[in-house]
């Protein structure tokens, strides 16, 4: 008899340590800031490690033997973390949460209002570096300018007088082969 109650005591030690680490879980969630979604995964790990963990007790301390006093006292250990010592866990965590943490955001985004220009100056110089990098690694054509400015001009009145020529030679050819 005596060892069951040493078992049902040694269950509970495990539902103790079992809340300390779904308490762990509710830190991890609370930092990252996840969704249901990510909740649910999160809680489905938690129940699928801590029935892992209760099988291994079972096997280990019951010859893998499930008793329904092994489970209460795993469930009364886990409840009784929760209601005390979770409890004052979970108020600690939560003044932290409100005056350390709020006041380290604060001096963030201070921080950040402060150098917002800087940081601003400093994308729009690193992206003329990236279009200056990009320019730089194609070739140059090369342009020689060989005309005057009014020999433009000239040209382009030769030119017109040479195509309306042309115009008619070609005009001319067709009258004479009909």
């Amino acid at each position: 008899m005596a060892g069951q109650w040493e078992l049902f005591l040694y269950a509970g030690l495990l539902g103790v340590l079992l809340g300390a680490y779904y308490d762990v879980f509710r830190i991890i969630r609370y930092l990252t800031a996840q969704g249901k979604r990510q909740t649910f995964f999160w809680d489905l790990f938690y129940f699928f490690s801590s029935g892992v963990a209760t099988f291994l007790f079972l096997l280990a301390a019951n010859q893998g033997q499930m008793r329904f006093y092994l489970l209460a006292g795993e469930l009364i250990g886990w409840c009784l973390y929760h209601l005390t010592l979770g409890q004052v866990l979970q108020r600690i965590f939560s003044w932290i949460k409100r005056h350390v943490l709020k006041s380290v955001w604060r001096a963030v985004c201070w921080i950040w209002k402060k150098f917002e220009k800087v940081f601003k100056k400093a994308l729009g110089f690193a992206k003329k570096i990236a279009v200056k990098s990009k320019n730089s690694l194609k070739r140059r054509r090369r342009i020689v300018y060989t005309l005057n400015k009014h020999s433009p001009k000239k040209k382009r009145g030769k030119q017109k007088d040479a195509k309306k020529k042309g115009r008619k030679k070609h005009a001319g050819s067709k009258n004479q082969k009909s």
